[in-house]
């Protein structure tokens, strides 16, 4: 019995050792974490507070049933802008690898004006189909964030954006829905890999559901992201 007692010994010693490098591991990807939302909390401040504004422009127009739904709305974003909190804005957490790199900054906005077709008076742009032409984009990692309303989700409510290259399609989902086409939240589309400047090509967004847009964007963000 002791020879056995030994071997199993011997043979659990090095799985004991191994156990301290997965929480060392887990330490760096804590920091690297803490790193990533608060450069996000940076890139969606200015966002948050445009969309506070337009809440409560909305709530002094809204019916009593109405605004009691967009107060509750006004009170979530006040307590996120005062905890410094961060909307999550991606369809799935990063890799750490993606995670490395300098701090993300907005490169590019991309305007109701600019787009084609083209929105005049401040009008979110209806997707259909849209596209904004960029005369340079740098290669890097971007990631593309918008500020968009979406009342109703139609089936198979999927969105497609392209540029040069590449092509991604990005599930809507129920609990993305807003209140109304002029309340506004954000989300990341997201990430294009541009492995050499780009010159003069259109960024496309289009819906892939048949029928009338339902989605609508008031800004688009292409944000430098880590390399």
């Amino acid at each position: 019995m002791r020879p056995l007692l030994a071997l199993l010994i011997l043979l659990t010693a090095p799985l004991r050792a191994q156990t301290s490098e997965p929480a060392a591991s887990q330490t760096r990807l804590q920091k690297l974490e803490l790193t990533y939302q608060d450069n996000l909390r940076k890139v969606q401040a200015p966002l948050l507070q445009q969309y506070l504004v337009e809440l409560k422009a909305l709530a002094d127009k809204a019916s009593p049933l109405e605004a009691a739904t967009i107060q509750a709305e006004i009170s979530q974003v006040q307590k996120l802008i005062v905890e410094g909190g961060a909307v999550d804005l991606l369809p799935a957490k990063p890799l750490a690898s993606e995670r490395k790199g300098k701090a993300p900054g907005i490169v590019f906005t991309l305007e109701p004006h600019e787009a084609k077709p083209a929105q005049v008076g401040g009008a979110a742009v209806p997707i259909g189909e849209a596209s904004w032409t960029l005369s340079r984009l740098p290669a890097g990692n971007y990631d593309l964030i918008v500020h968009y309303a979406c009342a109703e989700l139609p089936a198979g409510g999927n969105i497609e954006f392209s540029f040069a290259d590449q092509k991604y399609t990005r599930e809507f989902k129920t609990n993305q829905i807003t209140q109304a086409t002029n309340t506004f939240r954000v989300i990341r589309l997201g990430r294009l890999k541009i492995a050499a400047d780009v010159l003069g090509q259109p960024l496309i967004i289009k819906s892939l559901a048949p029928g009338d847009p339902w989605l609508f964007i008031k800004q688009a963000l292409l944000v430098k992201a880590p390399d």
